[in-house]
């Protein structure tokens, strides 16, 4: 076979091997190919997000749609009182006082214009609710006031467990009225005590600070010497909060006057180590405004 001859197969052999067009360039099928996968891909995270809100939209209607119907129960049942209470609990924008875990971020929200938020009710909670406030309503309404007390205290403690303090106070505060208009002093007491420590995880210290001391006056009252000690107990605290934060205001009277709270308070309760430590402050205070005499009695 001659060269020539060989050199024309091989020339046919690579026509018949290569794609047309440029040697090395890519196919257009090929590339055609992984452009129409790439597009499917985009398309089908586009309709699974879009079918993920279609579906958050479907809940949030038939949560609407199931708070509606337990409000309009209500109103057929002739419970306007607890009509009222449950739309405006079951609101999520009431409530904007921050708990202690976040009011830094509250804070923050609120600087930058937003609206506080509570978190929404779940309808588990939403019915529970609904069936709290008819019960109290029934019984306010037959003036039984440890019925109606009973079944406030029932829901506050459930939006305490839910980290709503909000709302828990609202009914802490339904608590605390029935219990005054009936003259219930334990009823009274209870409420007090658990409205002075939600105020203080809602950083709301002179709030805390009258609850604990109706607190004690009624523990006094009604002899109740454990309910009195614990009341002690809790003013010390919020005494000797007070006095650091009027020391660090510079209102020096102040918080020689919450230390003096503090140091009885103490004593009370048998706390000798806060006593001793609100006496050392005091000390301080005389010595700074030439005492001498003061601050060693109180030194001591």
């Amino acid at each position: 076979m001659s060269q020539t001859t060989q050199n024309h197969r091989l020339a046919a052999a690579g026509q018949l091997g290569a794609p047309h067009g440029r040697v090395g360039a890519a196919s257009p099928t090929s590339a055609s190919s992984g452009s129409s996968k790439r597009t499917f891909r985009d398309k089908f995270h586009s309709m699974q997000q879009e079918a993920q809100e279609a579906n958050i939209q479907a809940v949030h209607k038939q949560e609407l749609q199931d708070r509606r119907s337990l409000s309009v129960a209500m109103l057929m049942q002739g419970r306007p009182h607890a009509f009222v209470d449950f739309f405006m609990l079951s609101q999520q924008q009431y409530g904007s006082a921050p708990t202690a875990e976040n009011s830094a971020v509250a804070a923050a929200h609120s600087e930058a214009g937003g609206v506080s938020r509570s978190p929404e009710l779940s309808l588990q909670s939403l019915i529970l609710l609904q069936q709290q406030l008819i019960v109290a309503d029934a019984a306010n309404k037959a003036e039984q006031h440890e019925q109606a007390f009973a079944a406030h205290a029932h829901m506050a403690r459930h939006f305490t467990q839910l980290g709503m303090l909000d709302k828990s106070v609202f009914f802490w505060k339904k608590c605390l009225q029935v219990s005054m208009s009936a003259a219930w002093g334990p009823g009274e007491l209870e409420a007090s005590c658990a409205l002075g420590l939600l105020y203080e995880s809602l950083h709301q210290p002179h709030l805390a600070m009258s609850c604990h001391e109706r607190c004690q006056q009624l523990a006094l009252q009604l002899q109740r010497h454990d309910d009195a000690a614990t009341a002690h107990a809790q003013l010390v605290q919020v005494y000797a909060q007070q006095a650091e934060q009027s020391s660090r205001e510079g209102d020096v009277q102040g918080a020689a006057a919450f230390y003096s709270k503090c140091r009885d308070a103490a004593l009370q309760c048998g706390d000798t180590a806060s006593a001793g430590a609100a006496c050392h402050h005091l000390g301080l205070i005389d010595q700074q405004h030439g005492s001498w005499q003061a601050a060693l009695d109180h030194h001591r």
